[in-house]
């Protein structure tokens, strides 16, 4: 849920900054307006930011079926 968020946190920004671009505003004026960095703001323009998350394994997961068997008992 919290990576939905993120992602919808994220697809706003990026709108937001292609309609400052639209209007004619300069791409530093977006950084400072935004908060997001100039190299940020280009990659939205060009189209060019990935917006793939990379997902981790957490320590917890090689010891899930361990654990579950142990609590069943």
């Amino acid at each position: 849920m919290e990576r939905l968020a993120q992602t919808l946190k994220r697809d706003k920004a990026n709108e937001k900054v292609r309609a400052l671009h639209k209007s004619g505003t300069a791409l530093k004026a977006i950084a400072r307006h935004t908060g997001l960095s100039r190299q940020t703001v280009r990659r939205i323009v060009r189209g060019t930011r990935d917006d793939v998350f990379r997902s981790r394994e957490s320590t917890f997961d090689r010891w899930t079926e361990r654990l579950e068997s142990e609590w069943a008992k």
